[in-house]
């Protein structure tokens, strides 16, 4: 994290440049997060997001009278699919 804080420094002393986004990726976790967000990076990217879901089985009731949808049930999967 003191990297990544001491880069987030560096963009802020830089003054009269293009401002810079900043994204932490690489080994970043669900549990991680929270403390990279601190750290004041404009992005984080979650790699277990993408390649480790886990699932969610849903069912949606669509009310056209009303034009609007309702979620009548929801649990999550302990199947992984």
């Amino acid at each position: 994290m003191r990297r990544i804080r001491r880069l987030v420094d560096l963009r802020g002393s830089v003054t009269g440049a293009r401002p810079v986004l900043l994204e932490a990726s690489g080994k970043v976790t669900l549990r991680t997060a929270r403390a990279i967000a601190r750290t004041g990076v404009d992005a984080i990217s979650v790699g277990a997001l993408r390649h480790s879901p886990r699932a969610f089985d849903l069912s949606l009731a669509i009310d056209r009278s009303r034009d609007s949808a309702v979620l009548l049930s929801g649990r999550e999967s302990t199947s992984g699919q």
